[in-house]
């Protein structure tokens, strides 16, 4: 696989990386809400790369905007909540030195002929994905991404595409992983803010950790501090440190394997309702470091790395 084939696929990869956490995000009271109760959020984020691909310097521009619709369907007793999920629309927009991408769900709909790789986003249009979360906001299980992915790639006419096209399997895979029930699972734990170990109060601040575990492998060392508590919210301020996760065994990309070894910081703002539920949130990230490309039978190639993202949550009425 060619070096710029690896940028190509690294910086659609990166269009979904999520830097998440495998810590539970806590919910101050799931109890005050109800069977039956429906609402969405809204997903964006801006993810600008660079790479030093033997001595040129390659750029690529991603957004992405992700609509999920919760319908609580039970409340048990311990507090625990089970949600059906359905995604009701997915907009890409990714730019780089050799191709573009704009795929606009609510613009593809009822089109024929699609090319597969469009194909695979628009059916995930109205797809159901099941949840569960603890009494403290965990989730306990989040399943039916992947099936999915798998199930469309190994239809017939899609099988058949990636023989002819083996880029596609790079494109598979990276779709597997991004969008699987781990990248979703995670992603979805960073959207529900941390509760501090004691109730919500003015200028209390508390720490947490977070690894990675999908896109970009790091730990986060996080800060938050309650700024503000009003009748239109609790306002949070997020600083956190962020260094490479050493246990990070890469992700796969055709034949090839890419691990980073990036550090940097990200801040942000939160507006949490009394529950503990994410209203709105602006997340900023600046990473710095290296990737290594390891292909077989080939040298591994180290190049520099800049990521630059912004993250917006919004739970819309």
């Amino acid at each position: 696989m060619s070096n710029n084939r690896l940028l190509q696929i690294i910086s659609f990869l990166l269009l979904f990386a999520v830097l998440g956490c495998k810590t539970p995000a806590k919910l101050a009271d799931n109890t005050k809400l109800k069977s039956g109760d429906v609402f969405t959020y809204r997903i964006h984020r801006d993810t600008d790369l660079e790479m030093d691909m033997i001595g040129q310097t390659q750029i690529a521009t991603n957004k992405q905007t992700i609509d999920l619709k919760y319908s609580i369907y039970k409340i048990e007793a311990d507090g625990a909540i089970e949600a059906i999920l359905t995604i009701k629309r997915l907009k890409l927009w990714q730019v780089n030195s050799f191709e573009a991408i704009n795929f606009d769900s609510e613009k593809m709909e009822g089109r024929e002929n699609l090319p597969i790789r469009q194909r695979v986003f628009q059916k995930m249009i109205g797809q159901q994905l099941r949840l569960k979360l603890d009494k403290q906001g965990g989730i306990q299980y989040l399943t039916g991404a992947s099936d999915y992915i798998d199930d469309f790639f190994s239809q017939k006419e899609a099988s058949s595409e990636m023989r002819i096209d083996l880029q596609l399997l790079g494109y598979y895979r990276a779709i597997r992983e991004q969008l699987g029930d781990n990248a979703l699972k995670e992603l979805l734990t960073q959207l529900h803010t941390i509760k501090p170990p004691t109730k919500f109060e003015k200028g209390l601040t508390w720490m947490t950790e977070m690894t990675t575990e999908t896109g970009i492998d790091v730990k986060k060392k996080n800060e938050f501090t309650c700024e503000k508590i009003s009748p239109r919210g609790i306002e949070l301020k997020l600083s956190a440190a962020v260094e490479p996760n050493p246990e990070t065994v890469g992700t796969t990309i055709g034949t090839s394997k890419v691990k980073f070894a990036l550090k940097g910081a990200e801040s942000g703002k939160y507006l949490v309702n009394s529950l503990g539920w994410t209203k709105t949130a602006d997340i900023q990230t600046h990473l710095t470091g290296m990737a290594t490309i390891v292909a077989k039978n080939l040298a591994p190639i180290e190049t520099n790395v800049i990521v630059k993202m912004e993250t917006k949550f919004e739970r819309l009425k």
